[in-house]
């Protein structure tokens, strides 16, 4: 399982509430536990046994009965936005994001604020996130290799 994936299920294990995933933290469940990249409703069941059948069809999104990275990676997106967008308007605002982290500038909402409406939604997030991505790997692509 790649570095990345893990990161994935660790963050959308937080968000849901769930144990985490990584292997770096024995004392909690794996996620994945028959190591076939990805993970099935038992195996989520085991890491959190209130977790419900509903929970896991939301999250399963092509409904094959397994999350693929792809579908913890969205579901940790919409778990995050979710708890971001308190009015529940579909978009997060300025006073929302503040909330939850005060030092955020209305210089930095801005940047997230694609459109400029005053509001953050969740394909703006993404397109973030997206970036943000796109240059870290862009700087670890510059570093020289060590050895």
């Amino acid at each position: 399982m790649t570095t990345r994936f893990k990161t994935s299920i660790f963050a959308a294990a937080l968000l849901a509430g769930i144990p985490l995933a990584a292997q770096a933290h024995p004392d909690r469940p794996k996620l994945d536990t028959n190591g076939d990249g990805s993970v099935d409703l038992a195996e989520m069941q085991a890491a959190k046994a209130d977790f419900t059948v509903e929970q896991f069809n939301k999250a399963d999104t092509n409904g094959d009965g397994l999350l693929s990275r792809d579908e913890l990676r969205q579901a940790h997106h919409r778990a995050r936005f979710g708890r971001l967008d308190k009015d529940g308007d579909g978009g997060i605002s300025l006073a929302e994001l503040q909330a939850v982290k005060p030092g955020a500038t209305a210089e930095h909402f801005a940047k997230m604020d694609a459109d400029g409406n005053g509001q953050v939604t969740q394909e703006e997030m993404r397109a973030m996130h997206q970036e943000r991505h796109r240059r870290h790997a862009e700087r670890k692509d510059r570093k020289p290799e060590e050895g």
